[in-house]
C-alpha cells in the first residue's frame, strides 16, 4: 500500500457496488475512489475537486438514466482539451458541458473502461483529435490497470 493517497474519480452509472473488488484493489494501492453516475456529476465534480487519476466508462449517460456511447468520449474530449469533438452528434446537454468554463484542462492519467472494447476505440480518438488514453476491457484487468498507473498490484 502506498503511503501517499491518490484522488481517483471513477465515473460509471453502474456505481460502486458493481465493482466491489477493484474498489478494494485500489483503496489497498493507496487511492480514495470517488464515484461519479452520469457526465454531469463528473463534470460538478472535475471543476470543484483535483484527481490524480480518472477511470472513465465509454458508454456514459450525461445525465441519469439515458446512457449514450459519445457521453464518456465527450467528456473525454471535455476534460483534456476543452474541445468539443469534430464529428461528435449533437447530445442534449454537451454543448452546456464545453460551454463550462475551465482555466485549463484536467492534468489527471485518463484510463478509459469498455464492456464492448475494440480497435476502434483509439481509432476514434485519434480522428477526434484527443490524446490517447489507455482503454481497458470489462471486467477489468487490474493488475494491468495498477501496472499502467505506476502502482504496484497488491
Amino acid at each position: 500500500m502506498s503511503n501517499n493517497t491518490e484522488n481517483l474519480l471513477w465515473i460509471d452509472d453502474d456505481g460502486e457496488e458493481r465493482f466491489p473488488y477493484e474498489c478494494r484493489l485500489l483503496q489497498k494501492a493507496g487511492y480514495e475512489i470517488f464515484w461519479a453516475r452520469s457526465g454531469q456529476q463528473a463534470a460538478e465534480q472535475l471543476l470543484a475537486q483535483s484527481y490524480e487519476v480518472i477511470l472513465l466508462d465509454q458508454q456514459l449517460p450525461w445525465q441519469e438514466g439515458v446512457s449514450h456511447v459519445w457521453g464518456g468520449v465527450m467528456l473525454y474530449a471535455w476534460a483534456t482539451t476543452q474541445d468539443r469533438p469534430r464529428e461528435a452528434p449533437p447530445l442534449d446537454g454537451f454543448d452546456q458541458l464545453f460551454s463550462c468554463p475551465r482555466e485549463k484542462p484536467i492534468q489527471a492519467q485518463v484510463r478509459i473502461v469498455s464492456a464492448f472494447y475494440n480497435e476502434g476505440v483509439a481509432t476514434v480518438q485519434r480522428e477526434l483529435g484527443l490524446p490517447d488514453a489507455e482503454v481497458f476491457a470489462k471486467p477489468i484487468d487490474m493488475e494491468a490497470l495498477l501496472i499502467s498507473l505506476g502502482s504496484e498490484p497488491a
